[in-house]
């Protein structure tokens, strides 16, 4: 079953570049959980992008400490 779109966001980056997002209900409840926001609380472009950071960034490391 694939995941269901709700809004595609572009956000800018600190260091320039764009990061286009496609937000589907299950990355909004994780963004949410991560950041303690509540249900009707705006989801800030900066939530996105350290959550894409943060989760990206933990793979890496994972994927280091593995030898991969």
């Amino acid at each position: 079953m694939q995941a269901c779109i709700i809004e595609t966001r572009t956000i800018k980056l600190p260091k320039g570049g764009e990061l286009e997002v496609g937000m589907t209900q299950k990355l909004i409840d994780c963004i949410r959980n991560q950041f303690n926001l509540k249900a009707d609380q705006h989801i800030d472009d900066d939530y996105v992008r350290m959550f894409v950071w943060g989760t990206v960034n933990t793979a890496v490391e994972k994927a280091e400490r593995e030898g991969m």
